[in-house]
């Protein structure tokens, strides 16, 4: 693996993190604005619905990974270009699958919403449904470019390419919502967008990489074992996109779109808070790969997931601590009032995700082990107990209510689990790991909460210029003392190293 390759692309999702929060911050206030609430609930919900269908995958897409990197490692490109045009083949008939679901799901749609949503709205819902399918049946083939270019280590590229897809979006909706403000035109500028996306990285593929696409014989043994691998990582993908979009889909059922506005707007903020953690260890795969290959044992692997961990344990918990203290004004700065259930139910299921995303490295070493079976019985279960809850109570407890619930399903029936798996099953030294992890960092955390809410106290926040002063304060108080006293030697000498860098493109 080429480090620099991967420092870049680390550097690079984080941007993109920090790109999509700022567009969410200023763009989605805009965009509410100018759909109203009604029109962008059901932009929320429609997508939602449709998103389950991205599923039809299979899972493929990690397989596809895992596999290039050993081919590349052993060396086997003619296996390579067979097992690529297997898989090709394969995403086209799950393409094929795809619209002749959206198809009996079309003509059924007033069946799940009739009770909820208004005539007119049920006819833009089929619209936007019609559209976004045409989008799945593109995405799902598509997307085995972008896991071969991930298997290739060049994951600068594809990083580059959603960067550039996030600034186009919003110039062109900008003018699309003042000129026709549609939910509609939404779906349509997304799905044009995806489409370029996807034509990009095939000509990354073919042209850049030379990658290779032959059919030398159709190897049932390889697609047998290719689903063998990649069964429980397409459960993981279905119980994922149920688990975190189920609420948005009951909440509209059984309530409105008016209150899955209300709650999409706080999930806007937990998915920034699980994209810090997902930008960094979605690229560890084949490191991982690698060093199952190599044989390497336990410890290695313990040491492995605490660098990683402990990178995003410091990201997290500055996130997670500072939406708690600013995140309740901040959302009434952007949205205005009304908004309150959003800032408590992003904070439940952020303090839910907490635990998980800091060990989201483990995911990595479980496929490379091909160990992912416990982790996707776990997430089952949670998400099993948070559908079944969840519908129940939201006409009593409301968004905050399925939120809670989501959190609890997610830490007892999934986190603590997958913890002790990790212990006594793959040898990964749990102990050591929360150790080095709360090692000088828990201290400092409390530390700067205690003083950032004293000084609250004689800073009154009800405007920007206060929230900025507030925020300066705290980031400068957290990192300050996070990197005098709560950093290791290694990853002082590593902020030291790209402090330089950073002064040399100043002089």
């Amino acid at each position: 693996m080429k480090v620099n390759q991967l420092k870049i692309s680390v550097f690079l999702s984080y941007f993109n993190i920090i790109l999509n929060c700022a567009v969410n911050i200023v763009f989605s206030p805009f965009m509410i604005r100018q759909l109203g609430q009604a029109q962008y609930g059901l932009y929320q919900l429609i997508g939602s619905f449709v998103g389950y269908l991205t599923i039809l995958n299979f899972g493929l897409g990690n397989a596809i990974i895992k596999y290039v990197a050993k081919y590349r490692h052993l060396k086997e490109e003619k296996e390579q270009s067979n097992f690529l045009s297997i898989m090709l083949i394969l995403h086209i008939l799950f393409s094929l699958i795809v619209s002749i679901i959206g198809v009996v799901l079309y003509f059924n749609l007033d069946k799940f919403f009739g009770n909820s949503l208004q005539s007119s709205e049920l006819d833009q819902a089929r619209v936007m449904f019609i559209i976004l399918i045409i989008n799945m049946m593109v995405a799902i083939p598509g997307g085995i470019f972008s896991s071969i270019i991930s298997g290739y280590e060049k994951y600068a590229i594809p990083r580059i390419l959603t960067i550039l897809r996030t600034l186009s979006r919003i110039g062109v909706l900008i003018v699309v919502l003042i000129a026709a403000p549609s939910a509609i035109n939404v779906v349509i500028v997304d799905t044009i967008l995806n489409i370029l996306v996807v034509l990009a990285n095939m000509v990354i593929c073919l042209k850049k990489l030379k990658v290779k696409i032959h059919l030398y014989s159709f190897d049932k043994s390889l697609v047998k074992e290719v689903f063998g691998y990649s069964f429980y990582i397409f459960l993981n993908m279905i119980i994922d996109q149920i688990n975190w979009k189920v609420d948005q889909v009951v909440i509209g059922m059984r309530l409105s779109t008016v209150a899955v506005t209300i709650y999409s707007v706080g999930h806007t903020f937990s998915s920034i808070f699980q994209q810090f953690s997902t930008a960094i260890s979605g690229i560890f795969l084949p490191k991982a790969t690698k060093m199952e290959l190599e044989g390497q044992d336990g410890n290695k692997f313990t040491d492995f997931m605490i660098r990683v961990g402990r990178v995003q344990g410091i990201i997290l918990i500055y996130i997670f601590v500072a939406f708690g203290l600013f995140g309740e004004n901040f959302i009434k700065l952007l949205y205005g009032d009304g908004y309150r259930e959003s800032w408590i139910s992003a904070l439940v299921v952020m303090a839910g995700l907490l635990i998980p995303l800091m060990q989201n490295v483990g995911l990595s070493i479980l496929q490379a082990k091909n160990k992912h079976k416990f982790y996707t019985i776990t997430f089952l279960i949670a998400t099993i107990l948070n559908v079944i809850v969840s519908y129940i109570i939201v006409p009593y407890y409301g968004v905050v209510g399925v939120a809670i619930i989501t959190a609890l399903t997610l830490t007892v029936g999934h986190t603590i689990p997958l913890n002790i798996y990790y212990h006594r099953k793959l040898k990964i030294n749990m102990k050591r790991f929360y150790k080095e992890l709360l090692s000088k960092t828990l201290v400092i955390i409390v530390i700067v909460t205690l003083i950032t809410l004293f000084i609250m106290k004689f800073i009154s926040f009800n405007s920007w210029g206060t929230f900025i002063i507030l925020a300066v304060i705290y980031t400068v108080l957290y990192f300050g003392l996070m990197y005098l006293f709560g950093l290791n030697k290694e990853e002082k000498d590593y902020c030291n190293k790209f402090l330089r860098k950073i002064r040399g493109i100043g002089k």
